[in-house]
């Protein structure tokens, strides 16, 4: 037993001259691998490693390389958190079982059986291991690599693969689904105590579809109504439809707790709904006696449809919302499709000052983007009719940054910044005629005191963007946000100035930035705040003059050499543009 232990041990190290190379577990007959795996940042997970084998195995190896980001969680006294599964052997029979960080960062898991005792079966969980993914780990695709690998039979002999690769897909990812087809209701105000008709709207391709089933997840300030002016809590909205008369109908419409199914029960032609949109179904509903103020959603998910050839297809979920009272800072996720009727409900909706859109797939409609209204756009490009956004402006000049293509026009122009000349005081932008979504831009109103912006056809796009100008051979940046936050100076290595009043501020403190703008950031070593700033745009100098102090105060104070300092020194000081003697 012995022996074979030892030729096990010596089989199992030469996996460490093995060549790194991809490999496909479908075509291999002996390996360790493991499956794709999905986390959100900041969480964890059990990676279930499996071993997949022709011949008996006694004993298996192989290193494990994560990215950056991304551990093996540890326990109370520091020990990695891997563990031998007993899906296919147990602990006395599989009684060597240790890990080992090595110097390239990977981890060494070894599993073996002085016993001589094989894994049962030929494909399965054979460890487990915990792993952590850091809340800083943006989401995206990740490799996890399982290297090194070697397995080893009861006779001794090795089976060695180089590498097996799987994917971490941090973030939830977006699933695809059939489209053309929703579910949804139109948002809608709630009082107290009031019977309701909700109608529920079907709208589909022209194809043939028999049955539909979602399940319906409303608020708990509204049930169902099961007597009263109706026998049901639900009936048909159209019998043109869909027609529901007991067991006579062409439909049975069943309802199992939040589960809703609506299911033909004829058998020519009038087994499919009829018509591409439109009501379908009334619910009927009761709000409670007391009601609190909010923004409650109201979900559709798991939909399926089934078509005149049997296949089940599936669909979007949708979000649609009941407001009660008057909210004046609530929030909504919004999944899957955008119905018109949700768009035109918060193209005018007040109470929602944050809307997250990361989890749409298609929408129908118009989109409007409220200025200063927070916004998280989709993880995927989603195409929509029409977009707008508009801003009301008491000054000429500002930033911006949209989720959509956005062009100069005849009333606004787009500019990128171009060079900075730190004597002369003096920003250089250059006039774009377009700019990409996402991109962080500045701005001048040509006409009137509101930048209305549009586009037909257009995408609304994932992310926030950086923009990246070489100014002086320093890298300046100028970054966006869609999101209301606050810009904190001492988190960046360097200068910060942004615009406001058409004036140049320099960001000395804590500021506020509102969704959809921007600011700039200097390199450090671009000493840029010993300027004063202007924008100079085709050699002529703008309104915008002076680099102030965020706190509102206008004393801006240089020394006789131009260097900007922080309180008047004894001699000659340039304080607000005059020439100032301090004894």
């Amino acid at each position: 037993m012995r022996k074979n232990f030892l030729m096990t041990m010596i089989c199992l190290c030469l996996a460490l001259f093995a060549k790194a190379e991809a490999t496909d577990v479908s075509q291999i007959e002996n390996t360790i691998y493991a499956e794709s795996m999905s986390c959100a940042a900041g969480s964890s997970f059990t990676m279930s490693v499996k071993m997949k084998n022709t011949v008996a195995m006694t004993g298996f190896q192989f290193d494990l390389e994560l990215p950056t980001g991304v551990s093996v969680a540890t326990d109370a006294d520091d020990f990695y958190i891997i563990e031998l599964s007993e899906e296919r052997t147990t602990a006395a029979r599989t009684n060597y079982f240790d890990n080992a960080l090595q110097k390239d960062g990977s981890i060494r898991i070894m599993a073996s059986s002085t016993k001589n005792f094989t894994f049962s079966g030929n494909d399965g969980e054979v460890a487990t291991i915990k792993v952590n993914v850091a809340n800083t780990v943006a989401d995206g695709k990740y490799p996890i690599i399982l290297k090194n690998i070697v397995l080893s039979d009861a006779g001794s002999n090795s089976y060695e693969n180089e590498r097996v690769e799987v994917t971490l897909t941090v973030g939830e990812e977006i699933p695809t689904y059939e489209e053309g087809y929703s579910v949804s209701i139109a948002p809608f105000t709630a009082t107290s105590g009031k019977a309701y008709t909700i109608a529920l709207n079907f709208d589909a391709k022209d194809e043939n579809i028999t049955d539909i089933e979602f399940d319906m997840e409303l608020p708990s300030i509204i049930s169902r109504t099961k007597s009263g002016r109706v026998t049901k809590a639900f009936d048909s909205a159209n019998e043109e439809r869909m027609y529901v008369s007991g067991t006579e109908g062409d439909h049975t419409i069943t309802v199992n707790g939040n589960h809703v199914a609506i299911k033909a029960i004829a058998t020519d032609e009038y087994k499919y709904i009829a018509g591409t949109s439109g009501a379908l179904v009334n619910m009927y509903y009761t709000s409670a006696s007391t009601l609190s103020e909010g923004i409650y959603p109201v979900r559709f998910r798991n939909v399926t449809l089934t078509d005149g050839d049997g296949n089940i297809l599936k669909v979007a979920p949708t979000t649609s919302y009941i407001k009660v009272g008057n909210p004046t800072d609530a929030s909504l996720e919004v999944e899957g499709y955008v119905s018109s009727d949700l768009n035109s409900a918060l193209a005018s909706e007040t109470a929602i000052t944050s809307l997250d859109m990361g989890k749409v797939t298609s929408m129908d409609g118009s989109l409007t983007i409220i200025d200063g209204r927070s916004f998280v756009a989709p993880k995927k490009n989603v195409k929509v009719k029409k977009v707008s956004y508009s801003r009301n402006m008491s000054y000429k000049w500002g930033t911006i940054c949209l989720p959509f293509d956005i062009k100069s026009n005849k009333n606004i122009q787009y500019y990128e910044l171009s060079r900075v000349d730190n004597v002369a005081g003096v920003m250089s932008f250059t006039p774009v005629s377009a700019v990409t979504a996402g991109t962080p831009v500045v701005f001048k109103l040509l006409s009137g005191t509101t930048a209305n912006i549009t586009a037909n056809n257009a995408e609304i796009s994932a992310g926030d963007n950086a923009w990246n100008a070489t100014v002086n051979g320093e890298t300046w940046v100028m970054k966006g946000t869609m999101t209301a936050k606050s810009v904190d100076p001492s988190t960046v290595d360097g200068d910060i100035y942004y615009i406001a009043e058409d004036k140049f501020w320099y960001g000395n403190m804590t500021f506020p930035v509102a969704a959809f703008r921007g600011w700039f950031e200097a390199p450090k070593s671009a000493n840029a705040k010993n300027g004063v700033f202007s924008i100079d745009i085709d050699n002529m100098t703008t309104g915008i003059k002076y680099v102030e102090n965020n706190d509102g105060t206008l004393d801006v104070i240089f020394d006789v050499s131009g260097k900007r300092i922080g309180m008047p020194k004894s001699g000659i000081n340039i304080i607000n543009g005059k020439k100032v003697i301090v004894k």
